[in-house]
């Protein structure tokens, strides 16, 4: 995964790791650096909010194919000492615990587990109203809830977050009321993603090792080193 781990069962008992303090107020994103992600959608929205927010820091945790161009596009918005683009984090739960707002600006998300992630570090939320983004903020009630492609409506929830501290701290409460159900739902998906990414390598190395020339050996019981 490009973005970071996702808090999956196996991170459930290890400690946040340690990280420097983060700027304030800080936007935290947990995102592949896709146009899908919606990445340039968040920075335009951040380069006007920094004109009534100007201290605000955004993190822009992930990495991917479209980071080069997300870059070069924080340099013509001039911010790019503000626009942090972190890369790929193992365990980005220091950032979300430290995020005055998490942000997640995807086009399309079908799951949006990043959220549960999000919610369980009490962090007040963004989003985009797609896919399965609403399902995983109650319909609203545990994030602000934006349309897509709309970096002027993103902006101006982020700065009712950064400004309105009631709202906010509502938010912030209402995350961390995680149904027991969406965290079962978690833990399945997580499980699920893994046996496949498993299945996936496994096809992978069946794939290397059944070359022409050496299908007879794996045929013959060699395959069975691979499991």
């Amino acid at each position: 995964m490009r973005n970071g781990a996702l808090g999956t069962p196996r991170l459930a008992d290890a400690a946040a790791p340690c990280l420097p303090a983060l700027a304030r107020p800080s936007i935290v994103t947990l995102a592949g650096m896709y146009e899908r992600k919606g990445i340039r959608d968040l920075l335009h929205a951040f380069a006007a909010l920094r004109e009534r927010v100007p201290e605000a820091v955004l993190y822009l945790v992930g990495e991917g194919p479209d980071r080069a161009a997300m870059e070069q596009l924080a340099a013509q918005l001039g911010i790019t000492q503000q626009a942090r683009f972190v890369g790929f984090v193992a365990d980005p739960r220091g950032y979300l615990a430290q995020a005055d707002v998490f942000v997640l600006a995807s086009h399309n998300e079908p799951a949006g587990l990043v959220l549960c992630e999000a919610r369980e570090q009490g962090c007040a939320i963004v989003a985009t109203n797609v896919g399965g983004i609403p399902e995983m903020l109650d319909g609203g009630a545990a994030g602000l809830l934006v349309p897509p492609h709309d970096p002027a409506s993103l902006a101006r929830a982020l700065e009712k977050l950064l400004t309105d501290r009631d709202a906010h701290a509502r938010l912030a409460a209402r995350a961390l009321s995680l149904p027991r159900a969406a965290r079962h739902a978690l833990d399945a998906l997580a499980a699920h993603a893994a046996r496949r990414l498993s299945a996936q390598r496994f096809a992978s190395r069946v794939h290397e090792t059944m070359r022409p020339g050496q299908c007879g050996g794996a045929y013959r019981g060699e395959g069975r080193a691979l499991l």
